[in-house]
């Protein structure tokens, strides 16, 4: 948060070079995206391996640093709508509605799981090969679709919301 906010924000804003909120959706999703092909190509890797404990941790890194840098993308973005474009008295409902949101992405996410569940069999300690026939790299496959989606909604709603940050502008 600190190097996007203060640093690279702060420098675009200056340069009058700031990506719309629309935009920085679309980065958030598409990082988001990223992040979880990188977790797809994680799990091939843990699939190829005859032992599951045995390949590094450190292959993991790329996929949470994507994943930590999308949400701050998507996170604060959504936090400067529901503060910035409110009306002051607003602010609040505007608030709750941004949790809203945040609750029925956490509520898809859970759906979702359970849908595939049948991809997902539990790991046994005591039997290595119980992983086998996992396939949590479909589950990660479907959620960078959901992500594609947030990137063409995003992408699709710019001239929109374009509108209604200028009529915004002139009310409040």
């Amino acid at each position: 948060t600190f190097f996007l906010e203060k640093l690279l924000f702060t420098y675009l804003r200056k340069i009058d070079r700031m990506p719309s909120i629309m935009t920085r959706f679309a980065i958030g999703n598409g990082l988001g995206c990223c992040a979880l092909l990188a977790a797809f190509f994680v799990e091939l890797a843990v699939m190829a391996q005859d032992k599951p404990n045995t390949l590094s941790i450190w292959w993991q890194v790329p996929q949470f640093s994507l994943i930590a840098t999308a949400e701050i993308f998507t996170i604060s973005t959504s936090y400067e709508v529901a503060f910035t474009l409110a009306p002051t008295a607003l602010k609040t409902v505007s608030s709750a509605c941004n949790l809203i949101f945040f609750s029925i992405s956490g509520l898809l996410a859970g759906v979702l799981f359970v849908i595939f569940e049948g991809w997902m069999p539990d790991f046994h300690a005591d039997d290595p090969k119980s992983y086998k026939d996992a396939h949590y790299d479909y589950y990660f496959l479907v959620l960078a679709g959901v992500c594609v989606f947030g990137v063409i909604g995003s992408c699709l709603l710019r001239p929109y919301f374009r509108r209604i940050t200028s009529v915004s502008k002139h009310v409040v």
